[in-house]
C-alpha cells in the first residue's frame, strides 16, 4: 500500500468513526453532550466513577430530575457503560476523547467522596 492510500483509509475511518459517534450520541442534545464531555474531561479513559458522583455533577446544571434522566439516556444510549461493582465508565476510549475533544469547553466540579 502507497502512503497516499494509506492516508486514504484512515481519513476514512476517521469519517466513519465520527458518523458512529453522533448517532450514538442521537438524542443527546449538544448542551447535554458538553455536560458529559466537562464531567469526564479531567476523568483519565477507564477510570471508573459512581453514579452519584456523575448525577450529583449533572445537578449542577439540570437539578437532580433531569440528571438522573440525563444520565439513565447516557446509560442507554452507551455512552456510559455499567460496570461490575456499581460504577459507570465511557465504554470506548477514543468516545471518550471524542466527547472531551468536541464537547468540553470548561471544567466542572466533581464532587470528591471519601471511600
Amino acid at each position: 500500500m502507497t502512503l497516499a492510500g494509506l492516508k486514504i483509509v484512515l481519513d476514512i475511518g476517521m469519517e466513519r468513526r465520527e458518523a458512529y459517534y453522533e448517532q450514538r450520541a442521537e438524542g443527546v442534545s449538544r448542551k447535554e453532550r458538553c455536560s458529559i464531555a466537562r464531567l469526564i474531561k479531567n476523568v483519565s479513559i477507564r477510570d471508573e466513577l459512581d453514579k452519584e458522583d456523575i448525577e450529583a455533577t449533572l445537578s449542577q446544571e439540570y437539578g437532580p430530575d433531569k440528571a438522573a434522566e440525563l444520565f439513565n439516556r447516557a446509560l442507554q444510549k452507551g455512552i456510559l457503560h455499567s460496570q461490575k461493582g456499581g460504577v459507570y465508565t465511557i465504554p470506548i476510549p477514543s468516545l471518550h476523547s471524542w466527547l472531551v475533544s468536541h464537547y468540553a469547553k470548561e471544567k466542572i466540579a466533581i464532587p470528591v467522596r471519601s471511600k
